[in-house]
This record gives structure tokens, sequence and C-alpha cells, in this order.
């Protein structure tokens, strides 16, 4: 595969970065406390809050029964960050302060809580990655990034084929996402498509991206190009626009809803679809055993030095939704089919 990284870095000075706007102030957790006398300890559960997969709906209620089935005296505090990453710093800082003994943490900026994370497991907290990976974790729970951006590569070369290619990877701040970028690669490199542009999304400044597809876009318009990557959903969907209606295949990640309604319209290829239930039941097993002294089981794997409990993501196509992510209730017929997308929901059979 060729690299044009000329083009790439000439394209990349004309990046800024800019952000002004003030972080929300912290909201207090939701809790599951027990019935009657005090609980056997706190966990604390920290999602980023949308669009990450409908955390409010799926995460804390699926890794509160878990924990609940495993130890029903302990309590889980739920925090929602709402997408702010100064919130999520705050947020945990909280939560140990309010005597959570375990913090479960799906990072909206890894980077961001580095500090706060650290200063939790010196009060003896053990600080649980949920698809967050980041040096000295205790331990670290996700879906296989490496299989996602293997996943990803190889739809695309089959709808893509041998040909101009441009990519657009999640931040190089998030250890996860840097390893979907090296999986995607290892596929990629092998093959005899050539890459024209190449970029690497911060989720805090997302005008960048815009400007770097813009012009990207100008250089190697969509009739000059075979297909986009994109690391994620939301990424997928700033492409879309980009594209402005060119039907160029583009990957994605995360089965949000509007990834899997760009599934059934055709402006995306596919996603990749990482079941709650599975990884919350997982977290919910490795919380438990840190909180009581119990036995976690095996890893998988050790990344970065952190143990790691890995799961197999599922590659979803317009023709796998009814038999993924509809038969588990992730997203309804109802609100995947809205009135205008109703003709394509029926050629697609839902």
């Amino acid at each position: 595969m060729l690299s044009r990284l000329a083009l790439v870095a000439a394209l990349l000075l004309g990046a800024t970065a800019c952000s002004g706007s003030e972080s929300p102030a912290p909201t207090p957790p939701a809790s599951s406390a027990p019935p009657g006398g005090a609980p056997a300890g706190t966990i604390a559960l920290l999602m980023p809050g949308p669009p990450s997969m409908r955390s409010e709906a799926f995460d804390r209620r699926s890794f509160t029964d878990a924990v609940a089935e495993r130890c029903p005296d302990c309590r889980v505090d739920f925090y929602d960050a709402r997408e702010d990453a100064a919130t999520q710093a705050e947020q945990l800082a909280q939560a140990t302060d309010a005597g959570a003994r375990v913090v479960v943490i799906d990072a909206v900026e890894p980077l961001a809580v580095v500090n706060q994370v650290a200063a939790a497991q010196d009060l003896g907290v053990k600080v649980i990655g949920y698809d967050t990976l980041l040096e000295d974790l205790d331990f670290y729970v996700a879906y296989d990034r490496e299989q996602v951006g293997e996943l990803q590569a190889r739809a695309l070369l089959k709808a893509a084929g041998a040909d101009d290619l441009v990519l657009l990877n999640g931040s190089p701040a998030d250890a996860g996402a840097v390893q979907v970028k090296a999986a995607a690669h290892q596929v990629l490199d092998a093959s005899r498509a050539t890459v024209v542009g190449e970029y690497d999304a911060l989720p805090d400044h997302p005008k960048d991206t815009r400007t770097w597809l813009s012009t990207i876009l100008t250089f190697y318009p969509p009739s000059a190009l075979a297909g986009v990557y994109a690391a994620d959903d939301d990424l997928a969907g700033t492409v879309v626009r980009a594209l402005a209606g060119a039907p160029l295949p583009v990957t994605g990640a995360g089965a949000t809803l509007a990834g899997v309604k760009r599934l059934v319209n055709g402006r995306q290829l596919m996603t990749v679809y990482r079941p709650v239930g599975p990884a919350a039941d997982a977290a919910a097993r490795v919380a438990v055993a840190a909180l009581t002294g119990g036995d976690p089981g095996g890893p998988t794997t050790t990344l970065d030095g952190v143990p790691a409990y890995l799961l197999d993501p599922v590659p979803v196509t317009v023709d796998d939704l009814g038999d993924t992510v509809v038969r588990d209730g992730f997203w309804s017929v109802d609100e995947i089919c809205t009135p205008r997308l109703r003709a394509a929901c029926t050629r697609a059979g839902l």
C-alpha cells in the first residue's frame, strides 16, 4: 500500500485547535443502593454520555443488574459526563470522595482523567477501564480493538478494491483508538490499496476534522476515491456529510442509532456492534471481585501491563441488523425505521 505523506503533512499544517466552552456543572450520581442497612461497598460507574451507545439505558442497567446478582449488598453510583471531559474528571474525584472503592470508567477523553485515576489509586481505589485503556489501570474490560480495526479494513477492501482510500482515525490520545488504527493498517498495508490522505481526529476539535476532510476532498474528490475508512460511527457521520451524497463505502463502529440508520439508507457500509450485555457482565464480575477480594478469572491478555478481559465484536451490515441490534433490543425497528426510512427498512427486511 502506498502512502502520500507529503500531502498529508501539508494538509495537517492547516489544522487549528480552539476550545472556549465552559464545562457543565457536575450532577449528583444516580445510585442503586441496596434496601436497608449499609452497602457492602460502593462501585462507581462513570460513562461519557451520548452518543456512547445508549449508556444510560443499557450500560447502567446491565451493569447494575450484574453487580446485584453477584453482590446484593453492593451499591452502584452512576455518573454521566454528558460528553464533557472536564466534568468527568470532576466526577471521578467526586466518586472517590463519596466512598467508592472501585471505579469503572469509560472516558470521554482518556488523557483528561489520568491525574484523577492516579489520585484514586493512591487512595487504594481500584480503577477498571471500561472500553478505555490507560497505563497503570488495575483492569481493562473491552471488546477487542484489534478485531474492530481488522473487521473494518477487510470490509472496506472488499467493497472498495485496491484503489485510493482516505482514512479518518480516532483520537491519538486514546490507546484503544490507536490499537484500532494499527490493526486496520496491518490489513490495509498488506493490500494494494493506496492511502491518499489520513487524519487522527480529536473529539474535542470537530471543526479541525471537518476542515481537513474538506481539504482532502478538494485534492481528491469523491469521484476519484474508492472509499473512506472512518474509525467509528460519529466520524462516519462527519464523512457522510462531507461527501454530500457521493456514494462511497464508509466504515464505522459503535452501532449508534445514526450509524444504523445510515446502514439502512445506504450511506454507510458497515458498523461494528459491541453488545452491552456481555461487556457489562464482564465489567461487573471484575468490579465485584476487586471490591470483595474475589477471583475475577484469568484475563484474556495483558495490554500495556494491564490485565485485559477482551470480548469479540460483531460486524454489522444492513443485512445483519435484524439478527443483531434489533434482536438484542439495542435499537427497535420503530427507532430505526422513521417515516423517511420505511421503504428502505422494508427492503432490508425490518
